[in-house]
């Protein structure tokens, strides 16, 4: 079961947190400020989408929901993300597109999907021993593909559009099954 309110301009209403056989919350839109802290009451959700909500910080009871597999976090305001995301071991799908990070802390080797474009990141941190199929790094003033991205056999996607790229490691031909390769809007000679 999936509840999709986004885009509402309504109050949540507090019967919505008794529905616990709810597994998808998506609450894009909705101008929240915060994050409502009954949501750790639906104890069986994995996809929590806040995306397009001013909320600037995340807060900490998030940390605490193993089982949400999905994170959308994307456009929120957010400039830090708390160390503690590592202990969401089923996830992995992140997204924090269009935020204000730079740098992100450790972030949880289940990932599969990340996507953390339109950012200030300069780095990016290891995920070598994760099995990420996608990364979007895009428009990140990052100035090169870090190292490890290169070691990442399960990679299928990979984006570093306008991210202040001059080379392209010879490595990337080890990247077996990548599927698609986006580098555009680089200065690579």
């Amino acid at each position: 079961k999936r509840l999709v309110v986004d885009h509402n301009p309504l109050e949540l209403p507090s019967w919505l947190f008794e529905m616990t056989s709810i597994v998808g919350l998506d609450l894009r839109g909705l101008k929240l400020s915060t994050v409502p802290s009954e949501i750790s009451k639906l104890v069986n959700l994995r996809e929590l989408i806040v995306s397009r909500n001013p909320i600037r910080t995340v807060p900490d009871w998030i940390y605490d929901m193993n089982t949400l597999e999905r994170l959308d976090l994307g456009e929120c305001g957010l400039s830090t993300i708390s160390p503690r995301i590592t202990n969401l071991d089923h996830l992995n799908w992140l997204s924090i597109i269009s935020n204000d990070f730079s740098p992100l802390p450790p972030l949880p080797t289940s990932l599969e999907t990340l996507l953390v474009g339109n950012n200030k990141l300069t780095s990016l941190p290891d995920l070598r021993q994760s099995k990420l199929r996608d990364l979007d790094a895009s428009t990140n003033p990052l100035g090169e593909i870090p190292s490890w991205v290169y070691d990442l056999d399960t990679l299928e996607t990979l984006s570093f559009s306008g991210t202040r790229l001059k080379r392209i490691s010879d490595r990337i031909s080890n990247l077996g099954n990548l599927k698609h390769l986006s580098l555009s809007y680089n200065q690579i000679s």
